[in-house]
């Protein structure tokens, strides 16, 4: 006579050692490391333990290089910083990777439109310019959507307001196409130095 469902389930079945439940367990491997009926019971065992606790890693005390904060890791690890940040904070990665220092240097040949326009000024003029205007069109007052941050005094002619706030205002995209200063639209306009 042939064994049942319930005689076959019931043979590879293990107890959650949370609750106490039995269960089905598929496999060779997990019959061996099963231990648990449920996510929710997983949770339970290892709420409160750090990754480098719930096995019998042995781990120590390790006080970070940059800030100072103590904190735990496994004897087999060399960190000596806390955090990503403190690590690169206090080794300059940042400026190690750019200019002759970057793997791909070509002498420079970046022009200094393209190195004003992506740099970190420009980044926060905009982000600033933004938050002034509260996200919304300076034209139509609509709030949101695509976005734009424009110089009311061109960025070519005016390079001493380039990155002054009270040079910017924000703009919806079709606000932006009918300046007289957009693209080839642009109408000679007076210029100071």
């Amino acid at each position: 006579m042939k064994p049942s469902c319930w005689d076959r389930n019931f043979k590879n079945s293990k107890k959650c050692i949370i609750c106490g439940n039995k269960f089905y367990v598929r496999g060779i491997r997990r019959q061996k490391t099963a231990k648990y009926c449920s996510v929710k019971c997983k949770a339970k065992d290892q709420k409160g333990k750090t990754p480098y606790n719930i096995g019998n890693a042995k781990t120590e005390e390790i006080k970070c290089k940059k800030c100072g904060k103590k904190f735990t890791a496994p004897l087999w690890e060399t960190r000596k910083y806390c955090s990503h940040k403190c690590y690169l904070e206090n080794n300059n990665i940042g400026e190690q990777v750019t200019g002759k220092l970057h793997w791909k240097w070509k002498g420079g040949i970046t022009p200094e439109n393209q190195k004003l326009r992506s740099s970190r000024k420009s980044k926060d003029w905009r982000k600033a310019v933004f938050k002034r205007d509260n996200y919304t069109c300076q034209e139509c007052g609509v709030r949101g959507g695509k976005l734009v941050a424009d110089h009311i005094k061109q960025w070519a002619f005016f390079p001493k307001l380039r990155f002054n706030i009270n040079n910017g205002r924000v703009l919806c995209e079709k606000c932006h196409e009918k300046t007289p200063t957009f693209r080839n639209n642009n109408k000679k306009i007076a210029y100071e130095n």
